[in-house]
């Protein structure tokens, strides 16, 4: 993953098409029977101010809203869950 956001063509891409390519790249690889949980969890500090002003413009392009979470200087993400279709087997497990 580090080298998709470091490659020479990132620099060339500019955040709405970054988030653009971001969310067909992950749609592709999300499992059918994922659904998304909903909330957000905080994740690392941004490392400085350039890449807090990088994730609010990230999050805008996705028509998200940054308030009370990036513009307070962490990096959030989106929790999706799969599960599969047969039901749990006693004791929790998944059958």
């Amino acid at each position: 993953m580090y080298e998709r956001y470091t490659s020479p063509a990132r620099e060339t891409m500019s955040t709405a098409e970054l988030a653009a390519h971001d969310k067909e790249f992950y749609a592709k690889r999300r499992r059918p029977d994922a659904w998304p949980v909903f909330g957000t969890y905080p994740q690392r500090l941004f490392t400085d101010e350039r890449e807090r002003q990088y994730a609010i413009a990230a999050v805008r392009a996705l028509g998200g809203d940054p308030a009370g979470r990036e513009e307070e200087g962490r990096f959030y993400s989106l929790h999706y869950e799969s599960r599969p279709d047969t039901p749990r087997r006693a004791g929790g497990g998944h059958g």
